[in-house]
This record gives C-alpha cells, sequence and structure tokens, in this order.
C-alpha cells in the first residue's frame, strides 16, 4: 500500500528527551536536547487515508564536553604565562584547537595555555576540543594583559621639620584601578 501525503508524524509512545520536538507535518526532530539519557520512542506516521507505519527507536543523548574553568588569570607582557582548560565528559584522546589566541600564546595538544604574551589589552580568543568519540566543546574566553607594574619616585624625597610637605608618587602598568597602602 503507499502512503499519500500529506503525511502527519506524531509519538504514540515514550517521550521525546526534554528540548526536542517533533514537527506533526514534516517529521522534523528538532531542539536543543537539556538533558542525558536514553529515551525509548516510538512515532505513528500516517496518511490522509488511514494508512500508518510505526517507527520505534533509541534516542541517545549524551553530555557535551564541558570545558573548564570558565575565566583564566591574567597575563604580564613579557612575562612567561599558563594556564590550562580542561575537559570534562568526553574520552581521549582529544583535539584543541585555540582561534584567536593573543599573541605570544599557544594552546598545547593537551590544553595549556602558555608563552609569554607580547601586547596589553583584553584578548577574546576561543578554545574548542573535540574527542575520540566526535563530541565537541567550545569556551569563549576575555584575557587581560597588562604592562608589568612599576611604581615612579619622585626625584626630590627630602622634607623639612616642621614644615608641611606633600608628594605624589605614579605608576604604570599593572591592573587597574591602582590603590596606594
Amino acid at each position: 500500500v503507499q502512503a499519500m501525503v500529506p503525511l502527519t508524524w506524531r509519538v504514540v509512545s515514550g517521550e521525546l528527551p526534554p528540548g526536542l520536538t517533533l514537527d506533526g507535518a514534516s517529521g522534523t526532530l528538532a531542539g536543543t536536547p537539556s538533558a542525558p539519557g536514553d529515551y525509548p520512542v516510538t512515532i505513528e506516521i500516517a496518511d490522509p487515508e488511514g494508512h500508518a507505519e510505526l517507527l520505534t527507536f533509541v534516542i541517545h543523548i549524551v553530555e557535551g564536553l564541558l570545558l573548564t574553568p570558565t575565566e583564566l588569570p591574567d597575563a604580564v607582557v613579557g612575562a612567561a604565562y599558563s594556564a590550562t582548560v580542561s575537559v570534562e565528559n568526553g574520552t581521549a584522546p582529544y583535539t584543541w584547537v585555540g582561534e584567536n589566541l593573543p599573541p605570544g600564546l599557544e594552546l598545547s595538544p593537551t590544553g595549556e595555555l602558555s608563552g609569554t604574551p607580547e601586547v596589553g589589552g583584553t584578548w577574546f580568543f576561543a578554545v574548542s576540543v573535540v574527542d575520540a568519540e566526535g563530541l565537541s566543546g567550545r569556551r569563549e574566553y576575555a584575557l587581560f594583559t597588562y604592562e608589568p607594574l612599576s611604581v615612579e619616585i619622585p626625584s626630590l624625597l627630602y622634607a623639612g621639620r616642621d614644615v608641611a610637605y606633600s608628594t605624589t608618587f605614579g605608576a604604570r602598568g599593572g591592573r587597574d584601578p591602582h590603590t596606594w597602602a
């Protein structure tokens, strides 16, 4: 028996994973799954004449790869830097990729971001990873790199007894705002 169009699609047994929906007119299963697990489902496909077919299958939702930490420590221009990005929920080996890394820094095959920052500023970049099963993860980072802190000492640090005195120290580099104690 040949089916007639239009077809209709509906879940008749089981439940779709949270975040997925089935379009009853097109048969499109789409969305963003929000909970891992195995979801057995039976879908009925029917035509206007009442001819129907059942399709039974299991949808496997696995945890996505999670990159940590969420933030990286600041870096100082001209000083050695090292921070490691780790992955959870995956299967080794991993393939790491750094996108738009700050000048002077590299991402190793083990997820270590290292090198010597060359320029101060705030750098926006991403780290991606793919595991042995083909699962992927990505995290965007903002890394603040700043010039080394240097204190400017006034040339005259002499004061007379019983005479009001004032001088101002200056600072360059480091992370703003500067505080004095």
